[in-house]
């Protein structure tokens, strides 16, 4: 997933991606 995926992601579901290794990250409400 790129970074703009996440941050759209996070703006239209409503949860956030907590970035740990580059593109890797985790799924936070």
């Amino acid at each position: 997933m790129s970074s703009l995926a996440a941050a759209n992601s996070c703006l239209t579901s409503g949860r956030c991606l907590s970035f740990v290794s580059g593109e890797a990250g985790v799924w936070t409400v």
